[in-house]
């Protein structure tokens, strides 16, 4: 193919619509660009905008787009979104349609949509401790924010059914939060494909809490579906589970992981572990957990996803000694000697200098945290002692 050569290029601005919890659009969900627009605009509003027009000329003209800055620095590690989703999405039918439907200006003469990225609303139970209130009303409400509950549309049917031509197209559909199964609208967008005889790929992101909610048994809107994947996001177990992600209970996660098991309509295909300062140390530890308490079966099924960006919590912000305790442990692992081009991204990570102002960040967010939810990191990772 010709586009798979080009080095900037992505297929998601062509094919993707994408939504944040309160109602702005981005590109994807790693770009830091948030571009406002009108809660209830439409997929040909957005992806005819003069925004996503220009991201899809500078690609075609296989330029650098600022606005994809996430994924340019993954890459520098290893694999990043970008690539991932040209693997999966980018096909030569797809190819074509893009060389075809694209005029000169980087406008489309169609719009046809394959991948549908809606966050409904912030509403979530955790707070997790690289989330923020953009992604969590338990965030907000710690923050005692006035308005802590966010919702991207305000009509789900009405959006629906003015989308509907272009829903119609979509064979992937991305469900992540908050969390999703506790909000309405996520349920009520499931009511709307089934009686509309949509039938997308379900791929869900959660935090494992909840599976019933309000009069919604997931399980029954489910059956309707063909394909539904039920991932996870686990950044540690028991005490350290409990620390990340505030709200985790593992008797509670590892009971609904195996409730889904036994569904017969849902499959548990990932379970996506953010690497980060807080856990990277005990990275090897948590694989070996998974494993033994049947969360996986494979160790294919997990996806590490590098905090990265402006972060403070990246792993190579921790002391250089735990750096190197860090990366001799995955080294010298038995997932290490099988699977090294997945683990050295992290390594690559934590062998990156550290700035003493990323770490006195880290100390002063890690701090005040604490400080908020009656913790102490030392009771969890005694080889973070940020008291001393």
């Amino acid at each position: 193919m010709i586009l798979d050569k080009y080095k900037n290029f992505c297929v998601m601005p062509w094919i993707q619509f994408y939504r944040e919890p309160d109602g702005r659009t981005k590109i994807c969900c790693v770009t830091p660009t948030v571009i406002p627009s009108d809660p209830n605009s439409g997929v040909s509003d957005i992806l005819r905008s003069s925004y996503h027009n220009n991201i899809r000329k500078k690609m075609l003209d296989d330029k650098p787009v600022q606005d994809c800055i996430g994924c340019i620095e993954r890459e520098k590690y290893g694999e990043s979104f970008r690539t991932n989703y040209n693997r999966g999405f980018f096909i030569q039918k797809y190819e074509n349609y893009i060389l075809n439907n694209t005029n000169d200006d980087g406008s489309l003469k169609e719009i046809h949509i394959r991948n549908l990225d809606i966050r409904f609303s912030n509403k979530c139970n955790f707070k997790c401790r690289m989330c923020g209130g953009q992604y969590s009303s338990a965030w907000e409400l710690e923050n005692n924010s006035p308005v802590a509950q966010k919702n991207s549309i305000t009509d789900i049917k009405k959006w629906f059914n003015e989308n509907l031509k272009y829903l119609k197209e979509i064979t992937f559909l991305y469900i992540a939060g908050g969390e999703p199964l506790i909000q309405d609208q996520h349920y009520e967008f499931l009511e709307l494909c089934i009686a509309n005889k949509l039938n997308p790929r379900l791929f869900y992101q959660s935090n494992g809490s909840v599976l019933k909610y309000k009069e919604w048994d997931i399980f029954d809107l489910w059956k309707d579906f063909s394909d539904v994947a039920y991932n996870l996001s686990i950044d540690g177990l028991g005490k350290m589970g409990e620390y990340i992600r505030t709200g985790f209970k593992e008797n509670i996660i590892l009971k609904n992981i195996q409730k889904v098991k036994d569904s017969g309509v849902a499959e548990i295909s990932y379970i996506n572990i953010a690497v980060q300062a807080y856990n990277v140390f005990y990275l090897i530890e948590l694989i070996d957990e998974l494993f033994e308490k049947n969360i996986i079966d494979k160790f294919e099924q997990i996806l590490f996803s590098l905090v990265m960006e402006d972060r403070c919590n990246q792993p190579k912000v921790l002391p250089e000694h735990l750096k190197i305790i860090a990366i001799d442990k995955i080294k010298k692992s038995i997932y290490y000697k099988q699977h090294y081009t997945v683990l050295d991204p992290i390594i690559k990570n934590l062998e990156d200098k550290r700035s003493q102002k990323s770490w006195d960040k880290f100390c002063r967010v890690t701090k005040g945290l604490d400080g908020l939810r009656n913790t102490c990191i030392t009771d969890y990772f005694p080889e973070i002692n940020i008291y001393e």
